[in-house]
């Protein structure tokens, strides 16, 4: 029952083609080595993207006032939306270099954007929002973005393991993404609350 409703239910087409674009960044980075730090950012951003697109739901609406739809749903995609992003850093650390950075780092970074969009699916879902994914994968890719630029721009140390990060730098985003995993393995759990109607 799990793997006919996964089949149908998440879009496959555009998780999948997130990960399609990893592996093109991939030999991109193998090609052009001056696109290293960009194209290891990007492959943890599309990780990000494609865990926030398997929470897509046209009929959430319909999926969560049924039986299935509160717990029994969200929690199967969330096993997807890990799976994902276990590919993703996965990905990510077969591309990352070791005289550049930790590949562990990478992973790390991939893994913690996956459940940070993990998260955010989660909650737009309980609040019956159709297939958040596309804005949150525009907020991903701007958001994440930024401090990169901003760092090439005002030649401040980027957040991004370019270069091995302390630390203090890896403390956080274990606990962020930790943080954000939990959080969204809570938010299936409860299930969507159930309004009742008085006679």
């Amino acid at each position: 029952m799990t793997g006919w409703y996964l089949r149908r239910a998440v879009p496959w087409a555009t998780t999948l083609g997130c990960l399609a674009g990893t592996v093109m960044l991939i030999a991109a980075i193998t090609e052009w080595s001056t696109l290293t730090g960009i194209g290891l950012t990007l492959i943890a951003l599309l990780t990000g993207v494609a865990a926030g697109f398997a929470f897509d739901e046209a009929a959430v609406r319909v999926t969560s006032v049924t039986a299935r739809g509160t717990r029994w749903a969200p929690l199967a995609r969330l096993v997807v939306a890990v799976a994902v992003a276990i590919g993703g850093a996965g990905l990510v650390a077969l591309a990352a270099d070791e005289a550049v950075s930790d590949r562990s780092d990478w992973a790390v970074l991939a893994l913690a954007l996956g459940g940070g969009a993990a998260l955010v699916a989660m909650a737009f879902g309980r609040r019956q929002v159709p297939r958040p994914g596309s804005g949150i994968a525009a907020a991903v890719v701007l958001l994440g973005l930024m401090p990169l630029v901003l760092s090439m721009l005002l030649e401040l140390r980027s957040p991004y393991p370019v270069e091995a990060w302390t630390a203090d730098l890896r403390t956080t985003w274990w606990s962020a993404g930790l943080l954000a995993w939990g959080g969204a393995l809570m938010l299936a759990l409860r299930g969507v609350p159930r309004r009742h109607v008085q006679p």
